[in-house]
């Protein structure tokens, strides 16, 4: 918790989905609904914002909830792996440094400072799978029900906890001791507790808005960008050294990785068939590291479908894989001390591996250190002081009401409040296909310049994307005219022809 609420002393780091999250918690707070910009909330689940709104009632305004929320959810999540650890393998020593290399993990810690929901899905889905192992020890219904509406509220959260669902269903049919029948009924209950409240909210989003969750089915293939933003997200979870990570390095980390990865897949399979080989029933690794490797699997499974038929642009950075690292780590630790105890070869085998572990938290830490500092001066995104301290915002804000049309819409938008216009892009940021609109947007963009008196303005602090028609050519095109020019911005017009 210390590591998070450091870091986060200028206040969280407010990216563009950040502005979603706090803007339509304030909404809900003043009434009305969960809206951005009078538009109904659909492409993000509700559960961070409400619980934002939630704490607004008490006083703290949504961002600072988003600071607090997240910063006790970093404590909690450490416990929560800790905890698994520790109730699967019945090692202390195991749990503290499964425990530590999770604290001291820099994309996990990166994404607690964020005002993200992914802390919130964490929390959620592996308090849910820790309740269901509980439930296939015990069979004590209410675990059922509970886990079941810890994964509903983990996919409210984010809707990429849909394989957090789909790994307990299936554990529930693969792993519950009992007739089939009891399973499949089990599955259902479970089924309806963990997917009815998302089925509710899909259904609120379909009537107010006309869409599930402002997502449209588009066939666009996952490319070897997507692949080489994985490779380097996941190398950088092993790498400790100093120097740049190179693409040869980062070659030999993964295959080294993997080798280790698939060593312990081995390890989990032996020791759940030999009992039941030999005989003694029970097998002696629990469910919990089967549950995690399912999720792996699956979760993977989800990101390129969502690629491939929906979000093409979808980064495999830090921030998306974070899951994956969280669920690696609790993974490995799970399993590595009943690899230790088959023979003798593999105890030193797991000696080593525990040692190259324990040694890696030095680097990790220090490496962290140096970006809670830079974090705790600084912040991020639009958190960031030369954010909070642009006066130009102070002029859009006491704008009359005219189209605004900017390079930057989302931070704009968090600090003015005012509705503002996106210059025309050339190509669909989701489905990485041509604009198709861009001539009716150019001739609307056009209209609002000129009959309703409207501006553009081209704020420093954003910059101009790629993305967008060049600007030369836009000017060119639209005939724009600088009327005012300061150090954080500049502001064009279509000026009547003399």
């Amino acid at each position: 918790m210390v590591c998070g609420w450091y870091g986060t002393a200028p206040g969280p780091g407010i990216s563009p989905d950040s502005t979603v999250y706090i803007g339509a918690a304030r909404n809900l707070l003043a009434g009305r609904g969960l809206t951005i910009g009078g538009t109904p909330v659909t492409h993000f689940p509700p559960l961070l914002s409400v619980l934002l709104a939630l704490g607004g009632l008490v006083g703290p305004d949504p961002e600072v909830g988003a600071r607090w929320l997240n910063t006790m959810l970093l404590g909690a999540n450490v416990f929560l792996i800790g905890s698994a650890i520790r109730r699967t393998t019945g090692a202390v020593w195991t749990a503290l440094l499964g425990s530590l290399i999770t604290l001291v993990a820099g994309d996990i810690v990166d994404v607690h400072t964020w005002a993200w929901s992914e802390p919130l899905m964490l929390s959620c889905g592996l308090a849910g799978f820790l309740l269901l192992c509980g439930y296939f020890e015990d069979q004590r219904a209410w675990r059922l029900v509970v886990a079941a509406a810890c994964l509903a509220l983990a996919v409210l959260a984010r809707y990429a906890a849909i394989p957090m669902i789909g790994t307990a269903i299936l554990g529930v049919l693969l792993f519950r001791r009992a007739r089939f029948r009891s399973r499949l009924w089990d599955a259902l209950i479970f089924t309806l507790v963990s997917c009815g409240p998302l089925g509710l909210w899909l259904l609120r989003n379909w009537l107010v808005a006309g869409n599930s969750t402002d997502r449209h089915f588009f066939t666009h293939w996952i490319t070897a960008k997507h692949f080489n933003s994985a490779r380097l997200t996941c190398a950088r979870w092993v790498y400790f050294g100093a120097g740049k990570l190179t693409v040869d390095r980062q070659a030999t980390i993964l295959w080294v990785a993997l080798g280790v990865l698939l060593l312990l897949v081995g390890v989990l399979i032996w020791k759940t068939v030999r009992p039941n080989r030999d005989g003694a029933g029970e097998p002696l690794v629990p469910r919990l590291p089967w549950l995690l490797l399912i999720f792996v699997l699956s979760y993977f499974g989800f990101l390129v479908g969502s690629i491939c038929f929906f979000d093409f642009n979808t980064p495999l950075d830090a921030r998306i894989l974070c899951p994956l690292h969280f669920a690696l780590i609790a993974f490995t630790f799970c399993v590595l001390p009943a690899g230790c105890a088959t023979s003798r070869w593999s105890r030193w085998a797991g000696i080593v591996l525990l040692i190259a572990g324990g040694w890696s938290v030095w680097p990790q830490a220090k490496r962290l250190q140096v970006t809670l500092a830079a974090l705790h001066i600084n912040g991020r995104g639009f958190a960031s002081p030369k954010w909070r301290t642009c006066q130009f915002l102070d002029r859009i804000r006491a704008m009359p009401e005219i189209p605004i049309y900017m390079n930057e819409i989302a931070g704009t938008t968090y600090y003015t409040g005012r509705l503002i216009k996106s210059v025309p892009v050339r190509r669909n940021s989701v489905t990485d296909q041509p604009n198709a609109e861009l001539t009716e947007q150019l001739q609307r963009m056009k209209d609002d310049l000129t009959s309703k008196q409207g501006i553009l303005i081209d704020l420093k602090l954003g910059g101009w994307s790629g993305n967008f028609i060049p600007q030369a050519e836009l000017f060119q095109t639209l005939r724009l005219t600088s009327v005012e020019k300061t150090p954080e911005a500049e502001v064009f017009r279509i000026l009547p022809e003399q």
